[in-house]
């Protein structure tokens, strides 16, 4: 499933950890995200790789959806992506 070099592993696992500590499906975070749940789902097994942009839109889905989230959660969640985090978020 993944490559050796997959270099959105630690996004993937960290993702995966958001969403159930919000306990989100990859249909919930599609619809707070406003992106499609079969790509969240792709995402999420490796299947697909993420932009930037989605790797922001889902963290400031994440954000905004609980208060359980907290910013450092979101720091890392980008982070683990690999893209320098925007300036504001």
């Amino acid at each position: 499933m993944f490559s050796e070099k997959d270099k959105y592993r630690k996004f993937r696992a960290y993702l995966k950890k958001l969403m159930d500590k919000c306990q989100l499906t990859a249909y919930g975070l599609g619809q707070i995200s406003t992106l499609d749940p079969t790509f969240i789902r792709r995402i999420a097994s490796g299947q697909r790789n993420p932009s930037r942009r989605t790797v922001l839109q889902i963290a400031v889905a994440l954000r905004d959806y609980s208060t359980v989230i907290t910013d450092g959660d979101i720091e890392l969640l980008i982070k683990g992506s690999g893209f320098p985090p925007p300036r504001n978020l």
